[in-house]
């Protein structure tokens, strides 16, 4: 549901400077997006900050009253104060939407109003741990200081996750190549002003940075970056089909076909996308009993290489390695964070 919002979010935003056809596309880009991710992409918390950023960057674009804005610029503070709750590298794009409310509003009062309200998050998760602080310090921040933070991912997964999605690269370049040359575009409804696009490049490397601050480079880290580069590939993709629909109809005469080809493009490239989406091995085999071993399986295939400690052969040689050693009945501690050993393990968990 927060996916939805956060492709409704992003039309929302990107129709208020450029047109309803770019504003479609960065929405349907989004969709596709996350759809032809990694089957590990679903669920990560990265992926979510991704709505709390288009929600905090649409409140403080809206055109309002001086009556209402110190309240619409505090929701905007709770929501980024909710992407730093999620995961606290995000505190820089925090900053970056916090002085772009200062340049916008040049009103003191409403930026501390922001910040305060980016507090609210962590003030309603603490109220109930008020008299055990204590362990909410060594659950969260001594756990991830001493132990999570010490194992950095290594330079190949950053090479493999940064640069893997080159299409959104290249066609991000060309959109800020085509409105640098040509602010005049069709797909333009309101140049934004400059002190908005140099907040919106800000923004773009603090999405950046939290990543190499937590020196680990998954997919779903990169995310965020990734879904608030896509309106600069809508750009380009809308003059590419522009140029295209303007070579059909005036030198091969076949403009009343263009729009069905389009089509039948755009529904080949989701097919081939689905292809490859685990789910669909899952269902085929869901009568057989051995669904998830099958879905498993093919995403490894075509994956490639798989951490060997996350495969589910891996999995069953740990279950059969207890089931010789230790009653069905007896409490275990399963030091994993993947929970299909602990499904498969059927027994009960020691604390």
């Amino acid at each position: 549901i927060l996916n939805v919002a956060a492709a409704t979010l992003l039309y929302l935003i990107v129709r208020k400077y450029l047109s309803e056809k770019v504003s479609i596309t960065a929405s349907i880009l989004y969709a596709l997006y996350y759809v032809h991710s990694a089957i590990l992409i679903s669920g990560q918390r990265d992926v979510f900050v991704s709505f709390f950023i288009f929600l905090a960057v649409w409140l403080l674009l809206s055109d309002s009253s001086e009556r209402w804005m110190l309240w619409l610029y505090s929701a905007a503070g709770v929501s980024a104060g909710y992407t730093v709750f999620i995961r606290p590298t995000y505190i820089v794009a925090f900053l970056v939407l916090a002085t772009f409310s200062f340049q916008r509003t040049k009103n003191v009062r409403i930026v501390i109003a922001f910040c305060c309200a980016g507090l609210l998050p962590f003030i309603l998760f603490l109220l109930p741990y008020s008299s055990h602080l204590n362990e909410v310090y060594d659950s969260l921040i001594r756990f991830n200081l001493d132990v999570y933070s010490r194992y950095p991912a290594p330079m190949a997964e950053l090479r493999t996750f940064l640069f893997g999605p080159w299409y959104l690269w290249l066609t991000a370049l060309a959109g800020v190549i085509l409105l640098k040359l040509n602010p005049t575009l069709n797909t333009i409804k309101k140049f934004p002003p400059s002190i908005s696009i140099r907040y919106y490049f800000a923004l773009l490397a603090s999405l950046l940075l939290s990543p190499f601050l937590m020196r680990k480079y998954a997919d779903y880290r990169l995310f965020p970056f990734f879904a608030m580069l896509l309106p600069l590939s809508a750009v380009a993709l809308n003059e590419a089909y522009a140029m295209v629909r303007k070579f059909f109809s005036s030198h091969l005469r076949l403009q009343q076909f263009f729009p069905t080809m389009a089509l039948m493009i755009v529904a080949a490239c989701i097919l081939r996308i689905m292809s490859r989406d685990p789910i669909i091995p899952f269902f085929q085999n869901l009568g057989s009993g051995h669904a998830l071993d099958s879905a498993y399986a093919k995403y490894t295939a075509w994956q490639g290489n798989v951490n060997p400690a996350l495969d589910i052969r891996s999995e069953k040689k740990v279950v059969r390695y207890l089931t010789n050693r230790v009653r069905m009945d007896e409490p275990i501690e399963c030091c994993t964070v993947w929970p299909g050993l602990i499904w498969r393990l059927a027994r009960p968990t020691a604390t």
